[in-house]
């Protein structure tokens, strides 16, 4: 995880699943907002498969930054169909331009 400006970008490896990875993914999620960082790039080009349980908790997540005036971005490499739910984006350069874009509207 590192922070580009005013954005938290996170790269997630292996899968996604309910229970510790998930709880794991909350707990700095739930830091960074706390942090002030609201804007937030998880990039799951690493990550072959999630479970109901993981997009249940990218939805929340998503929520809860938008309630903070932030907004999540997701990378990956279109082999999903998230990008009906989610605003998906090829790579991480991209997705904090755009989070830098919503971020210049909300102020």
């Amino acid at each position: 995880m590192h922070v580009d400006g005013a954005v938290c970008i996170m790269e997630m490896a292996g899968g996604m699943r309910p229970g510790e990875d998930g709880w794991a993914l909350r707990e700095v999620l739930d830091a960074r907002l706390a942090a002030g960082e609201p804007m937030i790039v998880l990039n799951l080009v690493k990550v072959p498969a999630m479970d109901a349980g993981a997009l249940s908790q990218l939805a929340s997540t998503r929520r809860r930054v938008r309630v903070l005036g932030g907004d999540l971005k997701l990378v990956l490499h279109g082999r999903s169909r998230l990008h009906l739910v989610f605003d998906v984006h090829e790579d991480v350069d991209s997705a904090v331009e755009a989070c830098l874009g919503r971020a210049a509207t909300v102020q």
